[in-house]
């Protein structure tokens, strides 16, 4: 089971924000193949838990960025 640290949301904060710039965000939301990315990328540093996938990198950004 994905375990979520601080550091995971602050890198997921900041691939999101690299993302954006880069024009992979609409005004409906992330583009496709986004939260994948941030999964990949945050399975490279994992520290904690299982590994992250698409799903629970959406629900994880959905939960403390969207409130």
């Amino acid at each position: 089971k994905a375990k979520w640290t601080d550091s995971d949301r602050a890198e997921m904060l900041q691939i999101l924000l690299s993302e954006q710039v880069e024009g992979n965000q609409s005004e409906t939301g992330w583009k496709s193949g986004v939260y994948a990315h941030v999964a990949v990328a945050l399975n490279k540093i994992l520290s904690k838990g299982g590994s992250k996938n698409t799903e629970p990198v959406r629900n994880q950004y959905s939960k403390v960025y969207l409130v």
